[in-house]
């Protein structure tokens, strides 16, 4: 890092800006990397993303002396207020087919599609944060509310929850980019693909 770097600096957070949701085509296994399809919807829908992830640190301990803390993190939950969704986006996130515009929901058990998801997170000097989780599905459990109008306009904002999940090939959980990092690529670049390999980096630009 050069001392003019501005990976030195300070910057605040300004706001979030535009979701990119990619629905995956192609599962990963333990042996084979996912696929996406190649549309990447980015959507300037959102109001407020919260993520909470399930991280834990474990002491390690031998000759009654702290040998190492082991820490790991396996899954986040994402918590995202906006002002609504694509109808199209959204069933194929639920894996529902629609018919003369009717979707039925039954309690039997269904594997949830997969799909990656992702935003950008505007900083100060016109710098960004940007994150793509590559595994995700949707939690299941409906959650809408609905509110009455009035004579004064009221906004109502829906919510939904995202759960993630490691990757079966690689364990990725998640990818972060910051443009303030010596090197970096631009913020289109990173946000063009799904990034959930390391090997996809050198085809970056930034390299």
């Amino acid at each position: 890092m050069t001392e003019t770097s501005k990976a030195s600096d300070i910057q605040y957070q300004i706001g979030v800006g535009d979701l990119l949701v990619a629905i995956k085509t192609t599962k990963d296994t333990t042996g084979t990397a996912p696929a996406y399809d190649t549309k990447i919807w980015r959507l300037s829908n959102a109001k407020k993303i919260k993520i909470k992830g399930n991280g834990k640190a474990t002491d390690i301990y031998a000759s009654n002396v702290k040998i190492a803390t082991v820490a790991q993190e396996t899954s986040q939950e994402i918590s995202l207020d906006h002002i609504g969704f694509p109808v199209a986006l959204l069933d194929q996130l639920y894996g529902q087919t629609a018919t003369k515009g009717v979707t039925l929901a039954t309690a039997e058990a269904k594997e949830l599609p997969e799909f990656a998801f992702g935003f950008i997170a505007p900083k100060s000097d016109g710098q960004n944060d940007a994150y793509w989780f590559p595994s995700c599905t949707l939690d299941p459990a409906l959650s809408d509310d609905y509110e009455t109008g009035e004579d004064t306009f009221k906004e109502q904002d829906p919510s939904m929850t995202i759960n993630t999940a490691g990757l079966r090939n690689n364990k990725v959980i998640y990818t972060k980019f910051s443009s303030v990092r010596d090197g970096a690529m631009t913020i289109d670049d990173f946000v063009k693909e799904v990034i959930y390999d390391a090997s996809q980096l050198a085809t970056q630009a930034g390299e």
